[in-house]
């Protein structure tokens, strides 16, 4: 198989087999996780009997394989360029691995590798943008609705009305409500307070746990997917968010399915620290945008200089390389 063979040719020169059939050599992932170097060969690979490829490092705990009639994973090619391919290789390999896969398997990402959600009612009301094309508006309800209105607008999301819903029922009615969904499926939704006493709970959320949202709106024609912590974040550059600081095994096997890069764009604030450690932990890139004091997050800096401008500001400011990415995080 042409994949395996220029991988098992790109190996470190001094490796050894096992009686168990691994392949073992000093791990080249180690480094790259936040660990020392390995210098006690706990990085190995093993080939599987479909014709695919395994490996492992018993440091780090890095992992990643690859089986005939699937794509690279985003994983598989980091840890190819660790081991010294070349991306012109890379880039090849990856393309044969494309042009061995059904129409099916390339259109839709391998449904055994993802979690199966409970579900839930559709988001209440309906779009604002429908909203606004209604003439039969009461005028209690249209002061709300300008009220939603203009806190969109003013986080820079003014354009995104298609996409957010308002409700007039009375226990919704100050808070803007975005959608979930799962692969086309209604999957409940979050209500963001914007208007109303300050005491009440700022997102009022009905959704099933470990879920991400925007997975759905990442199209197969995009190179790269951000992640971001906040759900109007994610919502203003059409970005996966987690809705959380943290980002769970769960979550990260969802981003991971995408099979492309993945950029983690933290806020600036010290939560945003664990969001840069998740990152790290699961090998992806972070992006530290240059914006001004007073930016905290996405949101603002849409809000702020635009869509066209932040999008550029954070691919122009990626790093790749945990050691800088730990060395901006204390800038940061």
């Amino acid at each position: 198989m042409e994949i395996t063979d220029q991988i098992l040719a790109s190996l470190p020169w001094r490796k050894k087999a096992t009686p168990s059939g691994w392949t073992s050599f000093n791990a080249v992932c180690c480094q790259h996780n936040g660990q020392r170097a390995d210098d006690r060969g706990r990085g190995g690979v093993m080939l599987t009997p479909e014709g695919g490829i395994t490996y492992h490092c018993f440091n780090c705990h890095f992992s990643m394989g690859w089986q005939p009639g699937r794509r690279l994973s985003y994983k598989m090619r980091r840890w190819m360029q660790w081991v010294g391919m070349s991306d012109e290789t890379i880039t090849r390999l990856a393309l044969f691995a494309i042009s061995q896969l059904s129409d099916d398997a390339y259109q839709v990402p391998d449904k055994a590798e993802l979690p199966v959600y409970e579900a839930r009612d559709a988001c209440p009301g309906r779009s604002i943008h429908s909203w606004l094309c209604d003439g039969h508006i009461t005028e209690e309800n249209y002061e709300s609705l300008e009220a939603a209105v203009n806190y969109l607008d003013s986080r820079g999301l003014g354009d995104k009305l298609d996409l957010i819903h308002w409700t007039d029922d009375a226990g919704l009615r100050n808070r803007i409500l975005v959608p979930f969904t799962w692969q086309g499926k209604p999957m409940g939704y979050s209500g963001r307070l914007f208007a109303g006493e300050s005491k009440r709970v700022k997102y009022l959320s009905n959704y099933p746990s470990n879920m991400v949202w925007g997975y759905d709106r990442q199209t197969l024609d995009r190179k790269f997917v951000i992640v971001v912590e906040g759900l109007l974040d994610a919502v203003s550059i059409d970005a996966i968010g987690v809705c959380s600081n943290e980002i769970n095994a769960a979550q990260a096997q969802v981003i991971e399915s995408l099979d492309r890069d993945i950029i983690v764009v933290p806020d600036r604030d010290a939560a945003g620290r664990a969001m840069v450690h998740a990152a790290v932990k699961y090998g992806w890139s972070v992006a530290f945008p240059d914006w001004h004091d007073g930016v905290k997050d996405v949101a603002d800096a849409c809000a702020r200089y635009g869509r066209l401008f932040t999008m550029c500001s954070i691919l122009d400011s990626v790093e790749t390389n945990n050691i800088k990415i730990q060395i901006k995080l204390k800038k940061f």
